[in-house]
């Protein structure tokens, strides 16, 4: 017997949104792909163009930045499409992710939407209440050259079952050196934001094993693995 899946029907991930046009907006997608609705977009820095979010991108597209309302084929040429990106309540269980894509980097991803007002309300592990105890690293670089920025590192504030607190943005956490020689430039306390805490183009200035942590008051500390920091 023949299985059918039905796709995602357009709209079907917005729970709510603001009054008029304010929560979407039209924009153009880059060429070569059929987009299907509640795809995760990310935009391309050069030309403004959107894409698929993808974290392991450098062209901009590796920061989450909206969502596509109704699929949209762009196969043949960059066409518009419509987007929602802020203002609105969202059901994560209703967005398509680029093939590949881990737990936590979805996470990430939408805490990152999440600071453009697009709240998951239903779907995946995110709890609206404050109150989180513990910290949890979901992003740090593996190694990296002295004296160079490294990727972003990023730790998010939890309850003790592990889900996230999105209603969290007063907690302050600071990131240190908890073992290995050196210095870090690019660390020290930032406020969460929807219980996500990133610290971009940090630097460490020796070579050699370094070890972070994540702390913030009456919050369980969180520890990196170790990075490798080469001269060259």
């Amino acid at each position: 017997m023949t299985v059918l899946n039905e796709p995602i029907h357009a709209g079907a991930f917005v729970v709510s949104e603001a009054n008029g046009t304010r929560s979407r907006s039209v924009v153009k997608l880059v060429s070569g792909a059929t987009y299907p609705a509640g795809a995760v977009l990310g935009k391309v820095t050069a030309s403004g163009l959107y894409q698929l979010f993808d974290p392991a991108a450098a062209d901009g597209s590796q920061t989450a930045a909206a969502i596509l309302f109704g699929p949209v084929d762009a196969t043949d040429a960059s066409v518009a499409g419509t987007v929602v990106n802020r203002d609105a309540e969202i059901n994560s269980d209703y967005l398509n992710w680029k093939a590949g894509l881990t737990a936590t980097q979805k996470a990430t991803a939408l805490g990152v939407l999440a600071g453009l007002g697009l709240i998951d309300r239903f779907g995946g592990d995110i709890v609206v209440s404050v109150g989180g105890t513990v910290l949890s690293f979901i992003e740090f670089p593996a190694g990296g050259v002295k004296a160079t920025a490294l990727g972003d590192v990023v730790v998010r504030i939890e309850n003790d079952d592990g889900d996230l607190i999105e209603g969290d943005n007063t907690t302050s956490v600071t990131l240190a050196i908890k073992s290995g020689a050196g210095a870090l430039t690019g660390g020290g306390a930032k406020t969460a934001v929807n219980g996500i805490v990133t610290w971009s183009g940090i630097q460490l200035d020796t070579a050699g094993n370094v070890v972070l942590k994540a702390t913030a008051a009456s919050h369980t500390e969180a520890d990196t693995d170790v990075i490798v920091i080469t001269d060259a």
